[in-house]
């Protein structure tokens, strides 16, 4: 209890706070104890979750960018395909994630689990397969497909680039679980 109350009256963050419950619970397990979550001190941390959360404010996000400035931003990263070696390897990668966000509507958080086995050239286009989703309530991965668009843009030929960039081979039979 006096931890709870420690965090609250120091205005610790909310994320912190958010963590409290679920470390010491893993702990309890880990040392075979009973828990010390009972209602009072789970009352406690609702409390402080809820100050903490109170006093973050609103969260302040970047203005969106029109396409025409993305496509300004993206072609600077992104060279011509014979001097894919030039690229910045740090802007080629932050890059290419906002592209796969964009084209497969996934979250950050998806992207995170991929790995070049889970892209499958097909034809013009690639198909990945994401092995977690948030709304993937049977943990059976999530298809979609990158179709290819012909503009410099494409996302097909920028994950073909990418994939050159940095040495990887698409699918589970080229062997390369990176």
């Amino acid at each position: 209890m006096r931890f709870v109350l420690f965090h609250a009256n120091r205005k610790t963050g909310y994320n912190f706070i958010n963590k409290i419950k679920p470390s010491i619970t893993y702990l309890e397990k880990a040392m075979n104890r009973p828990t010390v979550f009972n209602d009072t001190i789970t009352l406690l941390l609702t409390g402080a979750k809820r100050q903490a959360r109170a006093r973050a404010g609103p969260v302040k996000k970047a203005p969106p960018l029109s396409p025409k400035q993305l496509a300004v931003v993206l072609s600077t990263i992104f060279p011509p395909d014979d001097d894919i070696g030039l690229a910045d390897p740090v802007h080629m990668r932050t890059a290419f994630h906002v592209l796969l966000e964009y084209h497969t509507l996934c979250r950050y958080s998806c992207l995170s689990y991929l790995q070049a086995k889970h892209f499958e050239p097909l034809d013009d286009d690639i198909i990945i397969t994401f092995p977690h989703a948030k709304n993937d309530q049977l943990h059976q991965g999530k298809m979609t497909c990158l179709a290819a668009t012909g503009t410099p843009l494409c996302p097909v030929r920028i994950t073909r680039l990418f994939f050159r960039r940095f040495g990887l081979r698409m699918g589970a039979e080229a062997g390369d679980t990176s």
